[in-house]
């Protein structure tokens, strides 16, 4: 679990500068430097803080063990400890690794799509800084624990609940994309009281009467390339390819980074492609479909779609939401977002980061 390191206790002035410290370590523009550090410099420019006022708020972060300053003035850097924090929870058998971003007010929740990890929500979190994320890599993703088969996607759900459950949530903000969105949608029924409002991005929620039996075209995705020299070389193949040549850079990266493993000296996929396959596979079997969790569901939901499939070789790039799903909520709205495709988050971080902020209070 998360350290305690009384984050609500610093003065309101050093959790801003905090998030914006965490910002320009994971999101800035200095390509020469290691992730996870800022310079003073950039931090300087960005919080718009003169010298005298911003060095007590940094000496309050070193002292709370937040940040460590290495180098000379002026051009320190800032070196974030533990920030996100990396979290191990046990939940149905599984050990699941979770993502702690500091902040105040209600947490986000965060759950991703097949095939993904937490960390493709990296910019989105670092758009509204100062407010608490979760980010949960699911089982058989990122650097949570890969059991045997099945992989059921009703699973995915329980386990979210379960995460909920153990960090005693309480009047979150939930937010899932794709298979994450499912999941989010299991976990708020499973778990009603974590949740004030969800945000639904392109869900696969299918027509009910698509729920008899599994995907028989998945087979191609357990025959993704497995073995990478770095993260790099993983960057530089996708950069051009469909669906990823439309992300947004750093989210590719972000991607290509934390999507990678090591292994005898080289890298492979923190989701096996035969376990991604088999989950593209489980989808539209009977147990996936969830309808009665969205009828029971009182808090409100906002989903938003993406562009219509244009036609048979575009399934992976157009929506699986079925277009009616908004009215089956007690409490539905729907957005339509026709100029993006299904990898929303990826493509857009910025507009997702603002659909978050719309739902939190004040």
């Amino acid at each position: 679990m998360t350290p305690d390191r009384h984050i609500e206790r610093l003065p309101a002035a050093a959790r801003k500068l905090l998030a914006v410290v965490t910002r320009q370590a994971y999101a800035g523009t200095l390509r020469s430097k290691p992730r996870g550090i800022a310079t003073m410099p950039e931090v300087h420019e960005a919080c718009g803080l003169d010298p005298d006022e911003m060095l007590p708020l940094v000496r309050s972060l070193v002292d709370s063990g937040l940040i460590e300053i290495r180098g000379e003035y002026p051009f320190e850097q800032l070196k974030l400890i533990d920030v996100p924090a990396e979290c191990k929870i046990s939940v149905n058998g599984v050990d699941l690794t979770l993502w702690d971003w500091p902040g105040d007010g209600p947490p986000v929740f965060f759950c991703h799509g097949t095939g993904l990890h937490s960390r493709c929500w990296d910019q989105v979190i670092l758009q509204f800084g100062g407010h608490r994320a979760l980010a949960l890599d699911s089982r058989g993703h990122g650097r949570s624990s890969k059991p045997p088969s099945p992989y059921y996607w009703r699973t995915f759900g329980q386990d979210a609940a379960a995460v909920a459950s153990a960090l005693g949530l309480s009047g979150a903000i939930g937010v899932g994309h794709s298979m994450g969105a499912h999941a989010l949608i299991v976990a708020a029924a499973l778990h009603p009281e974590a949740f004030s409002a969800l945000l639904l991005i392109d869900p696969v929620i299918r027509p009910q009467a698509a729920y008899i039996g599994p995907f028989k075209g998945a087979q191609f995705v357990a025959k993704r390339r497995n073995q990478w020299a770095s993260p790099e070389e993983m960057f530089e193949s996708f950069a051009n390819r469909p669906p990823f040549a439309s992300w947004d850079r750093q989210v590719l990266r972000d991607y290509c980074e934390y999507g990678l493993t090591p292994a005898d000296g080289a890298y492979v996929l923190a989701c096996p492609p035969v376990i991604e396959s088999e989950i593209y596979e489980n989808g539209p079997l009977p147990n996936a479909d969830i309808y009665r969790e969205i009828a029971s569901i009182q808090v409100p939901v906002h989903v938003v779609r993406a562009r219509p499939v244009r036609d048979p070789s575009d399934v992976l790039l157009g929506s699986p939401t079925t277009p009616d799903l908004a009215s089956r909520f007690a409490h539905g709205t729907d957005l339509l977002l026709s100029q993006y495709s299904h990898f929303i988050p990826m493509e857009a971080p910025a507009l997702t980061a603002k659909l978050v902020l719309d739902l939190i209070p004040g």
